[in-house]
């Protein structure tokens, strides 16, 4: 039997989920993956054979993929241990230091178990189709958003829950079936399950698409969702969440007004802000972008030692459509 944690950190890891050595793994299952894999196949079902960049560096690390069994053998165990429809939540305690293609080549190998996933739960076209966008997106935000030559292991962590087939679209917003496990002080949530609301990036976050995105989830998710209960705890984990953002708010901002549809009920230690307000993963603050009202200010505020953190909130109940 393979050793899981050994042959990740071969790979680069230095951090592994704890529980990952439960995933029990062969030399038999691991050829058997490669044989059934068609990478092709999967790049055109994303649409991501029409990206020529990504393309011609996913094809590159192929080749030394193919001829790396530690490569393979430690796509194959994150493959197993990730791709689950009964996986409902994750722990983000998988960290690795090198940045290549492995974590989009990963995604890409579970394209049959995303088919097989939304079939599962009756998701019709509009939902397949944004799934799609969503998992080619993932695999080249690296090289279109933060300009590295790779993906980085979080967008693996991400693109797992459309894999599972966990995440549904309505318009301006996402929402993730959960299962509860927030440890939130004074807080005890109403079901098992619960949804995570997530906000995509490149839009206007504009009061008339937040409600009538939560409008048609109001009435779409239960059906996607049959193990949620009719009317679930909604919540938000965010950057936007942050009370520290307040003295920056133009009063009629959008995101001011989305922020007042939450009740904040914890406060992170991190913040998320550089990769979603800015768009970079780098820690130089002077290098942020301050092309707009918003970023100036933050950045500003950043230089001078301001601090943020990344919110829990749940949805107020008048504001659920």
């Amino acid at each position: 039997m393979i050793d899981n944690s050994y042959t990740l950190q071969k790979i680069g890891f230095t951090t592994t989920p704890h529980d990952i050595s439960k995933t029990t793994i062969t030399e038999n299952e691991v050829k058997d993956w490669l044989d059934k894999t068609d990478f092709n196949s999967a790049l055109q079902f994303y649409n991501l054979d029409t990206h020529p960049e990504f393309l011609n560096l996913f094809n590159k690390y192929l080749l030394e993929f193919n001829s790396n069994p530690d490569l393979q053998t430690g796509a194959y165990i994150l493959s197993k241990y990730l791709f689950s429809p009964n996986k409902y939540n994750w722990t983000h305690d998988l960290k690795r230091q090198t940045v290549d293609p492995l974590p989009a080549l990963i995604l890409l190998s579970g394209y049959t178990t995303h088919q097989g996933n939304m079939k599962s739960r009756n998701f019709d076209n509009y939902q397949e189709s944004k799934h799609r966008f969503r998992i080619a997106e993932t695999c080249t935000r690296g090289l279109d958003v933060y300009k590295i030559n790779g993906s980085e292991i979080s967008q693996l962590i991400w693109g797992s829950f459309f894999i599972n087939a966990h995440i549904v679209e309505f318009g301006r917003l996402q929402y993730e079936i959960f299962e509860y496990d927030y440890q939130i002080p004074n807080f005890s949530p109403s079901d098992k399950f619960c949804i995570n609301i997530h906000v995509p990036r490149g839009q206007k976050l504009s009061n008339d698409s937040v409600s009538k995105s939560l409008a048609h989830a109001a009435q779409r998710t239960p059906v996607y969702f049959p193990e949620c209960p009719q009317t679930p705890n909604m919540f938000i984990d965010s950057w936007l969440m942050d009370k520290n953002l307040e003295p920056y708010l133009p009063t009629e901002s959008n995101i001011r007004l989305f922020r007042e549809r939450f009740e904040t009920l914890h406060h992170l230690p991190e913040s998320s802000l550089s990769k979603f307000l800015f768009n970079t993963s780098s820690s130089d603050i002077s290098k942020y972008p301050s092309d707009t009202y918003l970023r100036q200010r933050i950045k500003t505020a950043l230089l001078n030692g301001e601090k943020f953190h990344d919110g829990i909130a749940l949805l107020k109940q008048s504001h659920t459509r």
